[in-house]
């Protein structure tokens, strides 16, 4: 079958999004079918890899474009559309201005079935990024209508919606209680890595102790808790470091704030680094910190388990739903202290960490993206199967 992938998060947007997006078009292609992205106009970007339809697009941040919202009205759209004669089409969120409408769109125009993956709790972060600007702590309430607005459009027009957890799954089922099945995002297991060269480039010890954070740098991954609680954590550990690998609009205040804390030179802002590239860095760590409020699944924490890393994260939803307290991993409040505590507590307790360690790559393992993928595979023919036959609509 012609698989269309719709989302905004594809190259050369690097995020969980796009490497889930990339495992799944891997193993489709291997089970013998078309994949093609649809996907925003990015400057200069050259799509080398994979099939990809570019379409205009607006800037919504710096380092983020989506499709055009007025894309349906443009008559070169449908003829774009048209020419990758799709089975099926697959969005990859229910926002505003994103692929979820334009997924709709084809669904009524071109006739295909829609499914759409509801990666993250797109409510909670919309409203977040509309309270960290100026004066958006009163905007972002009056955000949530429209917001529940469009994501039901997108959710009930689907003919099937996938969540990566369960906690997803029951935030769509506020929208439409039937019709939505639970298909985590696996992740690849990767080769072993020496961590030589890491620490090498780094100029660190083995005996130094290195704390990784693997993400965007965006308000609703709360960094500056990570360093206000790495600051206490290394008065008590002088001999630790934090490397924070990832870009966003946060970097700039990220570093300043580690200047104003006195760590400067303990807190190691990398920047981006390619997937395929990733796993040397894991693999150089002793535990994975994250302070973000809310993952949806957690494929950061996957890729750290893989490596045998525990994770330190936010309790309730910060923890996805990977990392379970004292067992792979210590979930703690949103209080630097705490998650100082924890810290101390993994680094300082060698049985602890290795139990952890232990346990971290047994739950990594249950998420292979081969197995994960066959399942997709599998709601895509049960959709096929019960989606009446083509017809495109002209006008």
């Amino acid at each position: 079958m012609t698989i269309g992938m719709i989302s905004n998060s594809w190259r050369p947007v690097r995020c969980g999004v796009t490497t889930v997006l990339e495992e799944a078009a891997l193993h489709l292609g291997a089970r013998g079918h078309r994949v093609v992205f649809i996907a925003p106009h990015h400057p200069g970007v050259v799509d080398a890899e994979w099939p990809t339809l570019r379409l205009p697009s607006v800037p919504l941040q710096s380092d983020y474009r989506v499709l055009a919202p007025w894309l349906p009205a443009l008559s070169a759209t449908w003829r774009a559309l048209r020419r990758l004669d799709l089975d099926l089409v697959h969005a990859h969120d229910s926002v505003p201005f994103g692929a979820g409408f334009l997924g709709v769109s084809v669904r009524r125009r071109l006739g295909v079935p829609l499914v759409v993956t509801q990666h993250c709790f797109y409510e909670s972060l919309v409203v977040d990024h509309i309270r960290a600007w100026p004066g958006g702590r009163r905007l972002a309430p009056l955000a949530r209508v429209p917001m529940r607005a469009c994501m039901r459009r997108v959710l009930t027009a689907a003919d099937l919606v996938l969540a990566p957890s369960e906690a997803a799954a029951r935030d769509v089922r506020r929208f439409r209680p039937e019709g939505v099945a639970v298909l985590p995002s696996g992740v690849a297991a990767p080769a072993t890595h020496p961590n030589g060269e890491v620490r090498h480039r780094l100029g660190l010890s083995d005996q130094t102790r290195l704390l990784l954070n693997v993400g965007r740098q965006h308000a609703d991954k709360n960094l500056l808790l990570l360093l206000e609680a790495f600051a206490h954590a290394s008065h008590r550990m002088p001999d630790t470091v934090l490397v924070l690998v990832g870009e966003g609009p946060m970097r700039a205040r990220l570093e300043r704030r580690a200047r104003e804390l006195g760590a400067d030179g303990r807190a190691r802002f990398i920047g981006p680094v390619p997937h395929p590239e990733i796993w040397p860095w894991y693999a150089a760590a002793d535990l994975l910190v994250s302070t973000s409020m809310r993952e949806t699944q957690g494929l950061v924490f996957l890729e750290a388990m893989h490596m045998g890393l525990p994770v330190v994260a936010i309790e309730g939803e910060g923890g996805g739903s990977v990392v379970r307290h004292e067992d792979n991993g210590l979930l703690v409040p949103p209080v630097a202290s705490a998650i100082s505590d924890a810290i101390a507590r993994c680094l300082t307790d060698p049985d602890l960490r290795a139990r952890m360690s232990r346990q971290a790559r047994a739950e990594a393992l249950r998420f292979d993206s081969r197995a994960l993928v066959a399942e997709l595979e599998a709601h895509y023919g049960r959709v096929l199967a019960q989606s009446p036959p083509r017809r495109v609509q002209v006008s």
